[in-house]
């Protein structure tokens, strides 16, 4: 073989293997490189495929600042037309490690929502999300965990003004233990439709029912969890899980109702 179709043969294997995604059997895995800063360009985010949506010119990126040892913050910037217009990262600054991972913006004025990563609260409301989910469906990370908190990884949905940045209205949305702790949940996406929003989610046993109770699963978490919820974010309208057993109705495969996307 030539040395030029050596060369030609490995590029192409790099490339291919570049393409394989790399995924976590255990969590969702988050990507290190949604680490930024306010003094970041939009070319910068771009550059490091920080998680962002965008639309007619205008974009919102979402992320976190390693800001310890042992801490992280959100982090979530607004740009139009590669202009910086608002950067936050007041969302959550306690003690508790957060991250803004997933996001959905039709580009109007009331379609924003951003999921966000919780592992508890410390402190003050003034400083975590509690202060956003005093309407919320779970209005704390140990609401409707009768045993409470444990440090899992959990969700947490924030509305927020796209004209700002602030954060208007939120729920945690949490799995519960047999012991009555809050168990980790990752959301996976969010979707707006038809005045409902569609959250697709992994939970650990166990996934809540609507009325916050747990679903009875077999098999292996994690379960893939879906939830509609009032735009608000202070009722859940459904909830189902593979191969869970919720409050009147057995959500099996065979019967599992797909939610409008």
């Amino acid at each position: 073989m030539s040395k030029n179709k050596l060369i030609h043969l490995l590029l192409g294997l790099l490339l291919t293997l570049s393409l394989i995604p790399v995924t976590n059997s255990t969590h969702a895995s988050i990507p290190n490189n949604n680490v930024f800063s306010c003094s970041d360009s939009e070319a910068t985010l771009i550059s490091n495929s920080v998680v962002g949506t965008g639309i007619d010119g205008k974009a919102i990126y979402v992320g976190y600042q390693q800001v310890s040892a042992n801490n992280q913050n959100p982090i979530v910037a607004r740009f139009d037309n590669g202009e910086q217009v608002w950067c936050r990262t007041d969302y959550e600054t306690g003690g508790d490690d957060g991250r803004a991972t997933v996001l959905f913006w039709n580009g109007t004025d009331d379609g924003l929502y951003i999921g966000f990563t919780a592992t508890g609260t410390q402190g003050s409301s003034d400083t975590d999300y509690r202060r956003f989910t005093t309407n919320g469906w779970l209005k704390s990370y140990t609401d409707g965990s009768p045993g409470g908190g444990g440090g899992a990884k959990v969700g947490m949905i924030l509305r927020v003004d796209p004209a700002t940045g602030a954060g208007i209205e939120g729920t945690f949305v949490t799995a519960v233990l047999s012991s009555g702790k809050t168990n980790s949940l990752t959301i996976d996406s969010i979707n707006l439709q038809e005045n409902q929003l569609s959250v697709s989610a992994r939970s650990w046993y166990s996934p809540r029912n609507a009325d916050k109770t747990a679903m009875t699963c077999t098999g292996s978490s994690p379960f893939n969890y879906s939830l509609t919820l009032s735009t608000d974010l202070s009722t859940v309208l459904s909830a189902s899980a593979d191969n869970c057993v919720g409050n009147d109705v057995e959500l099996s495969e065979q019967i599992y109702l797909p939610l409008v996307r």
